[in-house]
């Protein structure tokens, strides 16, 4: 199916009788009702992947929203709550998928245009082969691409309820905790292969030599395991996404191998460290290309963080101090 089918009224074409076009009908029309709102004037944006896949989307649905007149968008995402709180100024409403299997069955009926399904994910538009543009683009810039909003808009950053920053400082004092002197460790990447205990652990140690207190964030939300155990000789903590940002500003300090919480995190006020492991992804991504600190998944590349460090390191390197002497 084209284009064409679009344009010449056949829309959908020969998915007018699969059980995915009558869902998406049924979906539709709920959002329309219950945005009250004509259904051929909203924008339906779905989110697929994990965390950072779904903050890449929301911070850029929001620019489109601003870019196009703020026309009434609403995002449909399976991903965590806390999300759609700290970016629910970039869409008009947030709705679950109507069964955990709809997205696959409506991916061929999207299309740039309101009225329709449309997947803020650039591994799912076209042939699929948009990625071969790393590194010379990034993720991000891809975003924008598919979004068709001019290169460099900026994002819309996340914005962390006062309660939520209020429960943080809480949660920060719960564990006595010094401001200014904690490094949060993110050791547990789903995404990527994940540096060895020892080295994170000689991290540790070191940090402790420096002066600093190291923890370890132990929530893993789309991982086997849902909860971590901590880095050896650091006390584990359980941050709730909505109160990272400033949970992390607080500590002032963050390191981690690079994975979805890196996007969120990006948008901290804090010295960040990103420890990137080069490997060929399963989406046939050359090292270089996709997961380094030069290509399309780079952190730094992509938000532009205030304090960030990205480095390529391989998952069998032991731990080298100088990676860590502009915090000490």
């Amino acid at each position: 199916m084209t284009d064409d089918d679009l344009r010449y009224g056949n829309y959908p074409g020969r998915y007018r009788h699969s059980s995915g076009y009558h869902e998406w009908l049924s979906l539709r029309a709920f959002i329309a009702e219950t945005m009250k709102i004509e259904v051929d004037k909203i924008w339906y944006f779905f989110l697929s992947g994990h965390i950072g896949d779904h903050v890449s989307a929301l911070c850029l649905a929001g620019a489109f929203k601003q870019v196009r007149g703020n026309p009434p968008i609403a995002i449909v995402t399976d991903g965590p709550t806390d999300l759609t709180v700290l970016f629910g100024h970039c869409a008009d409403r947030f709705f679950r998928p109507s069964s955990p299997d709809c997205l696959s069955r409506m991916m061929p009926l999207q299309r740039f245009a309101p009225g329709y399904p449309f997947f803020l994910e650039p591994h799912f538009q076209d042939d699929g082969r948009l990625l071969d543009l790393f590194p010379a683009c990034t993720f991000m810039d891809l975003m924008r691409f598919i979004l068709r909003l001019p290169m460099h808009t900026p994002v819309l950053p996340p914005q962390v309820p006062v309660q939520a920053r209020v429960a943080a400082d809480q949660l920060f004092t719960s564990y006595e905790l010094p401001p200014g002197r904690t490094v949060l460790l993110a050791p547990y990447s789903n995404s990527a292969p994940r540096m060895s205990a020892a080295w994170w652990i000689d991290a540790a140690a070191h940090l402790k030599r420096q002066g600093f207190v190291p923890v370890t964030n132990v929530p893993n939300h789309y991982g086997a395991v849902k909860r971590e155990e901590p880095i050896a000789g650091t006390l584990a903590v359980d941050v709730p996404l909505v109160q990272l940002l400033p949970f992390v500003e607080r500590a002032g300090h963050f390191l981690a191998t690079v994975q979805g919480l890196c996007d969120l995190v990006a948008f901290a006020r804090a010295k960040l460290k990103i420890i990137q492991t080069p490997a060929r992804f399963v989406d046939g991504l050359t090292p270089e290309a996709g997961p380094s600190a030069s290509g399309g998944y780079s952190v730094k590349r992509n938000y532009a963080p205030a304090a960030c460090d990205e480095y390529d390191l391989d998952t069998d390197a032991p731990f080298d101090p100088a990676l860590l002497a502009s915090w000490t």
